[in-house]
């Protein structure tokens, strides 16, 4: 085999994993078939089967965040430490892939630390919580070591890379003229943001001047549209639809099993994220009980939504969260027909 074909048969088996690690998670807290559905839409998603076949980063990072996250819900069940301790190296692995999973394990550690348990519980797992960040701190830690000694100092970091995200994130209208400014150049049609990723500093004062200047299309930018924007079908920051580079045959322009699959994920697209979206109303119902999971997964999918949010919105970045947020769709399915259900008894 060669180097591509090794690699495609690599993303294969990490597909095959994702589906596997999908289901494994839904299982924990979806009774039946429930928990059938989401690694059926996982392997149906064109664009997850898409990115399979780039020599990118998303399939593995999309495998690495679901073992973190299945660990994870293991760990919250299991009464020893080595669980945990598994889970963080996990998010750690992950955190190496994409540094934006840096977040998660501060944030999964609060209800650890917080949970209301009994104080033998209590010991367990506050140990838990220092294993899941612990691993993490280790690798940011080394990898800036690493940086440091082998990068060169005029060559970007990765605050100028954030800095860089923040800025394209700051005008509704770059991806278009930056588009429009490859396909005509002879036009010398300016892209935004001009010298605005020079420092923090001019970012903060670029911010502001245009907050002052329309508070109203800032704030709507960035708590609407931007999340609405990420979480859309269409790849901007690529080739366009389903696809990050040209393509010249597709499997579904070809197959018609595939052009079924892709017509059925494109026309609920839309409703299984507003779906996941209204799910949330169900974590704070008393009567929910075995919630650890939802909370993982929901955690997960708001605060890594949130950091593309405030830098580059691109619905390439949502497809590695695609598994997550099917099972929070279907999560607020299962649990609205339990709803429907009782109303339907109630009044008969």
């Amino acid at each position: 085999l060669d180097t591509y074909e090794s690699i495609l048969s690599s993303q294969l088996i990490l597909g095959v994993g994702i589906i596997g690690l999908t289901f494994l998670i839904a299982v924990t807290f979806l009774p039946g078939f429930w928990a059938l559905l989401p690694p059926f839409l996982v392997a149906i998603s064109p664009h997850l089967v898409s990115t399979a076949s780039y020599i990118l980063t998303e399939t593995l990072f999309t495998f690495l965040l679901l073992l973190s996250l299945y660990a994870l819900c293991k760990a919250f069940n299991s009464q020893k430490i080595l669980p945990w301790l598994l889970t963080g190296i996990c998010l750690a692995l992950t955190y190496l892939v994409n540094p934006v999973s840096m977040i998660l394990p501060p944030l999964l550690a609060v209800p650890l630390v917080f949970c209301n348990t009994e104080r033998a519980d209590k010991q367990l797992r506050l140990r838990g919580a220092f294993l899941l960040v612990a691993p993490i701190v280790i690798a940011a830690t080394l990898w800036s070591v690493r940086s440091e000694i082998s990068v060169p100092a005029d060559q970007p970091n990765s605050g100028d890379r954030l800095l860089t995200n923040m800025v394209i994130g700051l005008y509704p209208d770059y991806h278009e003229k930056w588009r429009a400014s490859i396909l005509r150049p002879t036009q010398e049609i300016e892209i935004p943001g001009a010298g605005v990723d020079e420092s923090y500093g001019r970012f903060g004062q670029e911010l502001i001047e245009r907050f002052a200047e329309d508070p109203l299309g800032v704030a709507s930018w960035y708590a609407v549209q931007k999340p609405f924007f990420l979480w859309s079908w269409d790849i901007q920051t690529g080739f366009g639809e389903i696809y990050i580079y040209r393509i010249e045959i597709s499997l579904y322009e070809t197959s018609v099993p595939a052009i079924t699959t892709f017509s059925i994920m494109w026309s609920m697209h839309f409703w299984l994220v507003l779906g996941a979206v209204l799910g949330m109303g169900y974590l704070f119902s008393k009567n929910e009980k075995n919630s650890e999971g939802p909370i993982i997964l929901y955690t997960t999918l708001v605060s890594i939504s949130a950091v593309y949010v405030l830098t580059q919105s691109e619905p390439r970045y949502s497809i590695p969260l695609r598994p997550e947020m099917y099972i929070c769709a279907t999560f607020f399915l299962w649990r609205t027909s339990i709803w429907l259900g009782k109303l339907r008894r109630g009044s008969s």
